[in-house]
């Protein structure tokens, strides 16, 4: 009986191990993939492009933007998180 039992354990320590390995692989794909992701996110060059292309623009908004916020700055710092989500969607 010892003897099947210490193989029982043995048996259930190894199945969680393989678990815990296909757990950790599998991590480890994920981790890589939003890695990856993230570096699209974040690619500098590709922002700088953009930047270049629509410097004109850009440089309109904020000073739109600098208008309203210097007009109505009192606001903007007692209600800066419900404005923020206003803009955005």
């Amino acid at each position: 009986m010892t003897d099947d039992n210490s193989f029982r354990l043995k048996n259930d320590i190894i199945k969680e191990l393989f678990q815990l390995k296909n757990l950790y692989d599998n991590l480890i794909l994920e981790n890589k993939k939003l890695k990856e992701r993230l570096s699209k996110y974040t690619n500098s060059d590709r922002k700088k492009e953009y930047y270049q292309r629509n410097k004109e623009k850009i440089i309109k908004q904020n000073s739109e933007y600098q208008k309203i916020y210097k007009a109505n700055k009192k606001l903007y710092k007692r209600f800066s998180k419900y404005l923020i989500y206003e803009r955005t969607t």
